[in-house]
């Protein structure tokens, strides 16, 4: 007993002393993290960015890595997968159907959806944990095994013949030469081999991230995993841009160079048409985006149900400066199914017809003063006749699964109305224009007239005996001309009536065939008529039938939360122009004109119409005024991030940071045991060497 307990003394005072230790390191840099021992890696990596609404996962094979570092040929775009984060249950039924397996329904009302994340960290992990096997399981085909599949079960058998034979036979060189041919045949990338990225979100409990790596560890048993924040990789691929935008810049691309080498290898000619097209519409969209060098943006991260404000430096969270904000776009969807099941039908089960109302409907004013403006505006109109009006056409499961916006019936018949004038107008106007024309050339030929100089009564009389002349002279002009014309007449009709009977026939069946010409086409004429009355009245009664929902101020309204959540009650939490400010005023000074120059927008709520001008409005009129405000928003905000981890998987040294071994993961796990044995033996006041007997004797004799 002696012995052991000075054995566990030694140690426990190891580990205070490496407890000590480490404090001391983390306070020479607060920002960023100790960097942990390099690890040798070559196999697979899978980077998992698993959000409250949507999975983005997608597998990388080292081989591709080294390809693309030594080729200098284009690269085809990663790879994106998209899978929802949720798992649905139908009604009166046991089975329960994972992540893609929730597209299969068409009529999603029906199930009872559970989500593992709220407010961005995993609430329920045992759901996460299948939906997480549900991607996994799919990488099979690339030759991926999770412990419990087929694969899995196919090796464990391959593996346990191949010992039973071992045992059989004795060992010899020619029998050594022979199983590597026989292991070739298994699948080489296993789990065992795989890293995995997953990407966390910041301020996440201890607990929730120990209980995940648990998971990561033992239950999927891979090799390594790495986190980092999702808002790093981000600020990590929005920097690979910029400096992109600067070789452009220095380098830009000639198209002779590319017709030579399109000539000299047709192969590669579709992967060079797709560069140019896709660097030059980069470089239109930032042309104007210049690279201030100083490797700061600050990410603002709006997703589905929280708002992250991130500053950071060389692609490092500064901690001091995060700022966050309990609303996203389930708060928004969630208010909008209230507003509308109170005012017009009841849509309290139906979250994702709701969600897509938001997402097609919803938009931001771009400034505080236009939303007065559009209450005063909603309040002097008539509903249904206001201009931001629409009706979401709900759809029915039969001919339509999907929802569509249309224009009320009374704003339509007002446009009609207003085009007709504006028709009408122009009309009016291109009349005048040419009647102004035509008066303008009438008094150009009075004005050659009126040129002459001779008087006008002279010139009445010199007609008058030209005209008195000239018929006196014609008398005997006139009679014979007569009496030549009635003898013209005479043998003209002699000649016709020869004629008359041969043409009759001919003209009759022209008249006939133009007749019938005619006829057909006044009946395709009537067809025509008729079948668009038809098809009018269709429309009429699938109107009439069809169930919408008549959005107005819930459009604009609803969004605004996110810039003033005192409206619906969060008096405490600020805005996002707010935090933007107060995140960038609590770093350096160093850093904030460099922070306020390179604003960054993701996320999904980032679509909405009008989010990127409020930003910069709302942090203009709150930022001082000698800092130049910038904000940036991608093409493709939701998988911002993860083509962020994509290019830290690219480099090198990416493991050397925020990675952990399954090794060093066990050690920490005894070493988290002893500490909790530890303090529980310390709360009871006993010393860690005794036992249960020693410690009723220490009892007794106190």
């Amino acid at each position: 007993m002696g012995t052991s307990t000075t054995t566990k003394s030694t140690k426990s005072k190891s580990k205070k002393e490496t407890k000590k230790s480490s404090p001391s390191k983390s306070k020479t840099s607060t920002t960023v993290s100790t960097p942990a021992p390099a690890l040798n890696f070559t196999g697979p990596v899978l980077i998992l960015d698993s959000g409250g609404w949507t999975v983005k996962h997608g597998l990388i094979h080292q081989n591709q890595q080294q390809q693309q570092q030594q080729n200098t040929t284009p690269s085809p775009p990663p790879s994106i997968q998209q899978t929802p984060n949720a798992t649905g249950k139908p009604k009166h039924q046991l089975t329960t159907l994972i992540a893609d397996q929730i597209n299969s329904v068409k009529q999603q009302n029906q199930l009872s959806i559970t989500r593992p994340i709220e407010r961005g960290y995993i609430v329920d992990l045992g759901t996460q944990y299948l939906i997480w096997k549900r991607i996994i399981c799919d990488l099979e085909s690339l030759n991926v095994i999770v412990p419990g599949s087929l694969l899995a079960a196919a090796v464990a058998a391959a593996s346990s013949t191949t010992k039973k034979k071992k045992k059989k036979k004795r060992k010899r060189s020619d029998e050594q030469e022979e199983s590597p041919e026989k292991k070739s045949n298994l699948p080489q990338d296993t789990t065992t081999n795989c890293c995995i990225f997953y990407m966390t979100q910041p301020f996440t409990p201890l607990v929730i991230s120990q209980r995940v790596d648990e998971v990561l560890f033992h239950d999927f048993n891979f090799s390594t995993v790495c986190k980092r924040l999702c808002q790093c990789c981000s600020a990590f691929h929005y920097l690979n841009l910029l400096k992109e935008c600067k070789k452009w810049e220095e380098q830009p691309l000639l198209q002779e160079e590319v017709e030579d080498e399109m000539k000299d290898v047709k192969e590669k000619k579709d992967m060079l048409e797709d560069e140019i097209r896709s660097k030059n519409s980069k470089a239109t969209s930032l042309t104007t985006w210049m690279d201030d060098e100083t490797k700061c943006c600050c990410i603002v991260d709006c997703g589905f149900s929280f708002t992250h404000v991130v500053p950071t430096f060389d692609a490092r969270a500064v901690q001091k400066g995060i700022r966050r904000i309990n609303i996203g776009g389930k708060i928004l969807t969630n208010l909008l199914k209230e507003q509308i099941s109170y005012r017009q039908w009841n849509m309290m089960d139906d979250f994702a017809i709701v969600n897509s109302v938001k997402e097609d409907t919803c938009f931001i004013s771009p400034k505080r003063t236009d939303f007065d403006e559009f209450m005063l505006y909603a309040r002097q109109t008539k509903k249904g006749l206001r201009s931001f009006d629409r009706d979401f056409v709900l759809p029915d499961f039969v001919h339509s699964f999907q929802g569509k916006v249309e224009l009320p019936a009374l704003l339509r018949r007002k446009m009609e109305w207003e085009e007709r004038q504006r028709e009408k107008k122009r009309k009016e106007e291109e009349e005048k224009q040419k009647k102004a024309t035509e008066g303008e050339k009438g008094a150009d030929t009075s004005g050659t007239i009126a040129e002459d100089n001779i008087p006008a009564t002279s010139k009445e009389e010199d007609a008058e005996k030209n005209k008195t002349e000239a018929a006196e002279k014609d008398e005997n002009y006139d009679e014979k001309c007569d009496a030549s014309k009635n003898d013209d007449h005479d043998d003209k009709d002699n000649n016709n009536d020869d004629d008359d009977g041969s043409d009759s026939d001919d003209n009759s069946d022209e008249e006939d065939e133009k007749t019938k010409q005619q006829k057909k086409k006044e009946n395709l004429l009537r067809l025509q008529k008729q079948r668009q009355k038809e098809i009018e009245r269709a429309k009429y009664i699938q109107e009439q039938e069809q169930q919408s929902l008549e959005i107005s101020v819930e459009r604009f309204t609803i969004p605004e939360i996110i810039f003033t959540p005192s409206y619906i009650g969060l008096v405490n939490s600020c805005g996002l122009g707010e935090a933007i400010v107060q995140s960038i005023q609590s770093c350096d000074a160093e850093l904030r004109a460099a922070l306020y120059h390179n604003i960054v927008l993701t996320g999904g709520t980032v679509l909405l119409p009008g989010f990127k001008e409020r930003v910069e409005m709302e942090v203009r009129s709150l930022a001082p005024d000698n800092y130049v405000v910038r904000v940036f928003l991608p093409e493709d905000p939701v998988h911002f991030a993860w083509k962020g981890a994509h290019e830290l998987v690219r480099q090198k040294e990416f493991l050397d940071e925020s990675c952990m071994s399954k090794k060093q993961w066990e050690v920490s796990k005894e070493m988290d045991t002893t500490t909790n044995q530890q303090a529980k033996t310390a709360d009871d006041g006993v010393s860690p060497g005794l036992g249960k007997s020693e410690k009723e004797v220490g009892l007794i004799i106190m």
